[in-house]
């Protein structure tokens, strides 16, 4: 799978994300709040990652590959699954246009069931309203990190 956590600047930079609340059947959670992620097809991480910010948030910020940075890859469920999660943030000034476009908006692919509501909240409440969704916390986390220390963290630890 892969996931992307927008990183939005206004013009006063003030920083900004998208989640995205929808009914996750597994959870009990009719309104689970999440970043946009989505299953990868043929190990396309960066492509999977800029289709789904598109479909699920309905921003059309001509974004490119080079545009998306790597947060981390992890695995949630290793004891029951070969699932891995790429998680990918862009950073990109935006108008205050765009961010009201992104509150409370109707998207997601009808014919895919989807029925997905976008919410517009200041990055660093990402973790209160993703509290229970792992990527997002690892998106948040991750991004802290890279932030605090001006670097794109290791990829595999020293001596692997």
């Amino acid at each position: 799978s892969s996931a992307i956590m927008p990183v939005l600047e206004n013009d006063n930079g003030d920083l900004y994300t998208v989640v995205l609340s929808q009914a996750r059947i597994a959870t009990g959670n009719k309104d689970y709040y999440e970043i946009p992620a989505g299953m990868v097809d043929e190990g396309e991480f960066k492509n999977t990652a800029l289709r789904e910010l598109e479909e699920e948030t309905g921003l059309h910020l001509d974004l490119k590959e080079k545009d998306l940075h790597l947060i981390k890859e992890f695995y949630p469920s290793p004891g029951g699954s070969d699932e891995k999660i790429a998680i990918y943030y862009f950073h990109q000034k935006v108008s205050n246009d765009i961010l009201n476009s992104l509150i409370n908006r109707q998207t997601g692919l009808k014919e895919e069931g989807e029925h997905i509501t976008t919410h517009l909240i200041r990055l660093d409440e990402l973790p209160q309203y993703a509290s229970n969704d792992g990527k997002s916390i690892m998106a948040y986390s991750g991004y802290q990190e890279i932030i605090k220390y001006n670097q794109i963290p290791l990829k595999k630890p020293y001596g692997l």
